[in-house]
């Protein structure tokens, strides 16, 4: 039995409940993970340009999933997994990747993401973080950027 399913439909309803949610389950603070390294003077981020567009801010919504992808990418020998809060998420946006225009959600490795026809899940930085401050509290809405999602 064949069964039609929308991937896209399907990967924006994770994405949403990554970040309304954003919980380790039993309620607290959100939590996502970025790649990082330290460097001469500061803190560096891993980005990736999996689908030609440009450079973009990985972030996972599970330590599982940024493991795997530590594991499984060939690019990142030296890196690790770093646990984020929201706050600590929209000031990398606004600071030390203020020229990173967008944000991969749980990209997979090239070593799979290459056999599949399946484009990364992205969305600008500017629409992730009115999508975090709205699910935070911080400012007004109900997620907005999730009708904007560009895989």
């Amino acid at each position: 039995m064949i069964v039609n399913t929308d991937i896209g439909s399907v990967l924006r309803k994770g994405v949403k409940k990554m970040l309304e949610s954003g919980t380790d389950g039993i309620g607290r603070r959100p939590r996502y993970w970025t790649l990082g390294r330290e460097g001469s003077s500061h803190l560096e981020v891993f980005t990736i340009d999996q689908d030609g567009r440009g450079e973009a801010l990985v972030v996972f919504g599970f330590e599982e999933e940024a493991q795997l992808f530590l594991g499984l990418e060939e690019k990142c020998a030296g890196w690790h997994a770093r646990e984020t809060t929201t706050g600590e998420l929209i000031s990398m946006l606004y600071g030390p990747c203020a020229s990173i225009s967008r944000v991969m959600i749980d990209p997979l490795p090239q070593k799979i993401a290459g056999g599949t026809r399946m484009q990364p899940l992205s969305m600008s930085c500017k629409e992730l973080s009115r999508s975090l401050m709205s699910a935070s509290g911080v400012a007004g809405g109900a997620m907005p950027a999730l009708a904007t999602l560009h895989p």
